[in-house]
């Protein structure tokens, strides 16, 4: 009896031990304050890692950003209201591929 007991209390306190662990990982922002600490590491890690697997061109990049400012012209000048249809891609990716792109990648929001 006093084995079963002492089981018992054991498993009790275990299953209370366990569930204030995972309710205090599971809440919003609980890991916060350690991930924002080990995140200039991880980063440095990660740009280390990158530059060693570097191709040589890979410096040879430009991007091409277009604002609100930019649609706004677009819509004025060309009367190209967003999303532009998928006609005005085919200039821009010939433009680049003359000045050299091997790769594009459009990222639209």
């Amino acid at each position: 009896m006093k084995d079963l007991r002492r089981k018992l209390l054991q498993s009790g306190l275990l299953a209370v031990t366990a569930t204030v662990l995972v309710a205090g990982l599971v809440a919003p922002g609980a890991l916060d304050r350690w991930e924002n600490s080990t995140w200039d590491w991880r980063a440095r890690m990660r740009a280390s890692r990158a530059a060693k697997t570097a191709r040589p061109d890979s410096a040879a990049i430009c991007l091409i950003l277009m604002d609100q400012q930019s649609l706004d012209w677009g819509r004025k000048t060309n009367s190209l209201p967003w999303p532009w249809p998928r006609e005005v891609y085919a200039p821009l990716i010939q433009f680049c591929r003359r000045g050299g792109a091997r790769d594009l990648a459009f990222d639209v929001v």
